[in-house]
């Protein structure tokens, strides 16, 4: 829960750093710090953002964005500002759509549950418990991928490295190459089934 700094060979502890954070995440020159009292960021010295509880941060299309369990911000002027377009977002599901562009729901479109964002091919992404979806601005998407299914619902970290996404889960390691899903496990030299997180 506290942070720790190696420096000349030794750990010592930050008095000044927040406590209670259960992730590390650096984005260009500043860290974040992810807390139980809420999300930290240092580059000269630290500084509260907001007081909720976030699960993640990326880098997309060269700004820094933030999510909670339920919502997806983007850091802009020293905050974070939700994503959620005005009036909600759509689905995917074009019988949804009606002849003016808007849709009609019977029920609102929600981002979360957000375990993990990242930016993969100039989209944000978003895994669920044992989902992938991605928002394109206005729409948040479900049903993009063509081929394959993940490796097991219980997924664990996220991480786009290239022309790839990979998705840890405990039996073996998804990956989404466009709309085509598939999976790396021992045979293709995976030490374990069960990968934990992704760096």
């Amino acid at each position: 829960g506290n942070i720790h700094l190696l420096e000349e060979g030794k750990i010592e502890g930050i008095p000044s750093a927040p406590d209670r954070v259960y992730r590390l995440i650096t984005i260009n020159d500043n860290l974040w710090a992810l807390s139980e009292n809420g999300i930290f960021k240092y580059k000269n010295n630290w500084e509260m953002i907001d007081n909720q509880k976030y699960v993640d941060v990326c880098l997309h299309l060269g700004e820094t964005y933030a999510a909670t369990r339920d919502d997806v911000y983007k850091f802009t002027s020293g905050e974070l500002v939700n994503i959620e377009p005005e009036g909600g977002y759509y689905t995917s599901n074009m019988t949804m759509m009606m002849e003016d562009g808007t849709q009609l729901l019977a029920d609102p479109v929600k981002i979360g549950p957000v375990h993990r964002i990242a930016s993969y091919s100039e989209t944000l992404y978003i895994l669920r418990p044992g989902k992938l979806a991605l928002f394109d601005g206005k729409i948040v998407n479900q049903d993009f991928i063509d081929w394959g299914t993940l490796a097991s619902p219980n997924t664990k970290d996220f991480l786009s490295v290239g022309s790839r996404l990979y998705i840890s889960t405990d039996r073996g390691l998804s990956v989404l190459r466009g709309a085509a899903l598939t999976t790396l496990t021992g045979e293709d030299g995976l030490p374990y089934r069960n990968t934990t997180c992704l760096e």
